[in-house]
């Protein structure tokens, strides 16, 4: 799984955007861009992950999970890595046409579990406020 300020740092730079050039667009510091890069403050509110993620042309969904999942405790991240990445013990269907498409279809499967893990969690947390 990438990290949050990993997937915004490639695409700014293949853009060919400096800090001030992204944090002029969506009206925020060059500091904070660059602490969300280098994962030096916490993943930013989920209006400005959506700003990012249109500003880059991604996916506001995922980037937002991806922003979520980075900013949960310790032991939350570590309980969703192991419910999404831990169980290898699945059988795989006997003919694929190649490894490439089978390794596509388990990251695709890990990528829902994952959104749904977290869709769980956010519904806890509400549930619980």
């Amino acid at each position: 799984m990438q990290r949050f300020g990993t997937i915004l740092r490639r695409a700014r730079l293949a853009r060919g955007w400096t800090l001030d050039d992204v944090a002029r667009r969506v009206r925020s510091h060059k500091g904070y861009i660059s602490g969300m890069e280098n994962r030096n403050v916490n993943p930013p509110s989920a209006t400005l992950v959506l700003k990012l993620a249109q500003l880059y042309e991604l996916d506001g969904t995922e980037l937002l999970l991806l922003a979520i999942a980075e900013k949960a405790p310790k032991q939350v991240r570590a309980e969703l890595n192991r419910r999404v990445f831990g169980s290898k013990s699945r059988a795989h269907p006997k003919k694929v046409a190649s490894r490439e498409k089978m390794k596509l279809r388990r990251i695709s499967s890990k990528a829902e579990r994952l959104r749904l893990l977290v869709e769980e969690l956010l519904e806890e947390v509400h549930t619980v406020s």
